[in-house]
């Protein structure tokens, strides 16, 4: 019934759409095709009217810049002119932006609409209410949610041409193959120092969630991934999710992917799902009963392509694996500018979580493994010294050994789940890459997997898709 709801839903509001466009009505704008001068005018001035003294004459669709799970973000450029009697602004408008909606098919509607993608736009519009003070988000001009609840439109600050370079390009491009984008000599392969990058980020990431943690006001934020769950509510949709990731683990052991998984990546993950119930979810998660739960606003999907390297030296930190680590975690970039050392992008999963999991998605995602290996345990002290150093917990309530315990685990069952989802739709030289990424985790860490007795904590809850397996 709900397929058939969400087959009438998109269709109609399409229509509507396609028939507004031949009427005097008012469009309601959910893509780039939509667009008008008139409407990009309105929408990049916003509230502020930030560039009331320029006037929009004119704008052109560049290439797609990047496609994500279900939308894609194209490049606009702006043409404007100086209104008549008005003086420059201090800021001018940009000549560039970037727009981000969904693909417009029943497929990638059906998974934005279940995953809540939407959520992104409702973040850009509200973070500020919430009083987060985060400052590693791009400039966002517009963000709206269509009536249907699902479509949205994002207009956002282009960070490309020399402004920010992809995390993961930096970090060695995982399995992906030389870089488009040239990179400037200092942030070339065999030059740029990604162990440095790593410390930066999470020292940074550290402040970030210090900002939040433990705040119990956004456990009532219900568009928050996760926060209900915290709570002990919404018991049907967490279950949906592990039902979901149950049978799509099957059938990828009945596909061709199934000969090249590890038999220590396939043992784990079985155990895993043996182990998982909403019961034991609740008894390590439920923020009633556990009351030194480690939780915070998290990114949800936290990896080297979704954070955009800012190329300026002066407004990064100092680094030198050989100092003491707590002049280290001190220190601060050499200059007062008010730029970020990266910005965080694709804010579609973002909730109230354990940080760890997002942290440990990172390092699994785009650390090589033997650079993992030598420096995530004192990557990972630096963080907790920081959350230390903030005062947001002590050495006594939250050992060390417990933050390492809970990013083992958290990295472990999230890039399981991920695993089990990417696995039928990417290349094989990426499900490779991937695959060695995660086992290679798992054995370096099996004791402390199997005392805990893993289980699926985080959930995905997908609809059943048709997925064509390999």
């Amino acid at each position: 019934m709900d397929y058939y709801k969400t087959l009438a839903g998109y269709y109609i509001s399409k229509n509507i759409r396609y028939l507004k466009s031949f009427t005097p009505l008012t469009l309601e704008v959910v893509t780039q095709n939509d667009f008008t001068v008139s409407w990009l005018e309105w929408a990049m001035n916003g509230e502020s009217k930030s560039f009331k003294s320029y006037r929009l004459t004119g704008f052109e669709l560049n290439d797609k810049v990047t496609g994500g799970f279900v939308s894609d973000i194209t490049r606009v450029n702006l043409t404007w002119e100086l209104r008549a009697g008005q003086q420059p602004a201090s800021q001018a408008p940009p000549s560039t932006v970037l727009v981000k909606c969904i693909k417009q098919d029943f497929y990638n509607f059906r998974i934005a609409q279940t995953m809540a993608f939407h959520r992104e736009a409702w973040f850009f519009l509200n973070w500020h209410k919430l009083d987060l003070g985060i400052d590693l988000m791009p400039r966002c001009y517009h963000a709206s949610i269509s009536k249907d609840s699902t479509n949205f439109i994002i207009l956002m600050e282009d960070l490309g041409n020399g402004k920010a370079y992809n995390g993961s390009v930096l970090l060695g491009n995982q399995c992906w193959g030389e870089p488009k984008e040239e990179l400037p000599p200092h942030l070339r392969r065999f030059t740029f120092d990604s162990i440095a990058m790593l410390e930066e980020i999470f020292v940074k990431m550290a402040d970030f969630h210090s900002k939040t943690w433990r705040r119990a006001s956004l456990l009532d934020v219900p568009e928050l991934n996760f926060a209900k769950w915290l709570k002990g509510e919404d018991r049907s949709q967490w279950e949906l999710g592990i039902s979901t990731i149950r049978k799509l683990w099957a059938n990828l052991k009945q596909s061709k992917t199934a000969s090249q998984m590890s038999k220590v990546l396939v043992e784990t993950m079985d155990k895993a799902l043996a182990n998982t119930n909403w019961e034991k979810f609740q008894g390590q998660f439920n923020i009633n009963l556990n009351p030194t739960l480690p939780y915070c606003l998290i990114h949800g999907d936290f990896h080297g392509a979704n954070l955009l390297w800012n190329p300026e030296p002066a407004v990064h930190r100092k680094s030198s694996y050989n100092n003491d680590e707590a002049e280290e975690v001190n220190q601060q970039p050499t200059n007062s500018s008010d730029k970020p050392p990266f910005y965080l992008v694709d804010w579609a999963g973002v909730g109230v979580f354990c940080p760890f999991t997002d942290l440990a998605q990172f390092v699994i995602s785009n650390v090589e493994i033997s650079y993992r290996q030598m420096n995530e345990e004192r990557i990972l002290r630096l963080y907790w010294n920081k959350l230390i150093s903030n005062g947001v917990i002590n050495a006594r309530d939250y050992p060390f050994h417990k933050c390492y315990e809970r990013y083992i685990l958290g990295g472990t069952e999230r890039w399981l789940q991920m695993f089990t989802l990417m696995a039928p739709s990417i290349p094989d030289f990426a499900v490779e890459y991937f695959h060695n990424q995660v086992a290679s985790f798992i054995v370096d860490h099996k004791d402390i997997i199997d005392e805990n007795e893993l289980a699926l904590m985080s959930s995905y809850p997908l609809v059943e898709f048709q997925v064509d397996l390999k």
